[in-house]
């Protein structure tokens, strides 16, 4: 009897170890677990404020001169300008003083004369003469450096002659500084200066006319065109 009483106290304490047991393992199976998951999940950094974009204004060239959207937050102005129109500078092409024309020459660009020309000249640039013209001239500008010209003077523009300058012929121009010698009519649109070396045999007609003391006139002279 006693035995039996034995073996049933053995068998209640084994259950209730059993039982113990397993809720210890249990435990410690879900505490592993645990530690796993938060191995496993990275820890989350605080949302931070998103910072809005300050607007923008970009100016972009457009011959349209309208307003544009490129997109949210950026506004696009697009203004109308224009390009400022350059002139286009004129090449010079030059005849060397030991070069003797025969012919008429005609040129497009600038123009520097050091030999000589036995022929008319057409220029749509500047002539520059240091040398010698048997012919009439034409031209946008000239500037007579030293030299002759037999010939009529016909030029667009303004016509500087200095010293040792000899001209046998009409002078038509717009303006004229003159301190050379001329055998001719002038006939002057605008302003025209006679300088202290300046000899003129003809008659002479200028809006404006300007003498140095020293200047010299055989003519007749007329100075802001006849009266009506």
């Amino acid at each position: 009897m006693v035995k039996k009483n034995e073996g049933n106290l053995k068998k209640a304490m084994n259950e209730l170890l059993g039982i113990d047991g397993a809720e210890k393992r249990s435990e410690v199976q879900a505490g592993g677990a645990e530690e796993r998951k938060e191995e496993a999940e990275p820890e989350r950094e605080p949302d931070s404020p998103v910072s809005e974009e300050p607007e923008q204004r970009v100016q972009v060239p457009s011959a349209a001169g309208v307003d544009m959207a490129s997109g949210r937050g950026t506004q696009v102005r697009a203004e109308s300008f224009a390009m400022p129109v350059m002139d286009t500078p004129k090449m010079e092409s030059v005849i060397t003083s030991d070069v003797i024309i025969e012919g008429n020459v005609r040129s497009g660009s600038n123009l520097k004369i050091l030999g000589e020309i036995v022929g008319d000249v057409a220029c749509e640039g500047q002539i520059t003469l240091t040398g010698n013209i048997t012919g009439d001239v034409r031209a946008s500008s000239l500037r007579f450096n030293s030299g002759n010209i037999q010939g009529n003077v016909t030029v667009v523009n303004d016509v500087t002659v200095e010293k040792q300058s000899h001209i046998k012929g009409d002078i038509t121009a717009g303006s004229l500084i003159f301190n050379g010698s001329a055998e001719g009519n002038l006939m002057i649109s605008q302003n025209m200066e006679l300088r202290e070396s300046s000899v003129v045999i003809g008659n002479v007609s200028a809006d404006c006319v300007s003498m140095y003391n020293g200047a010299r006139l055989k003519g007749l002279l007329d100075v802001g065109g006849s009266e009506k």
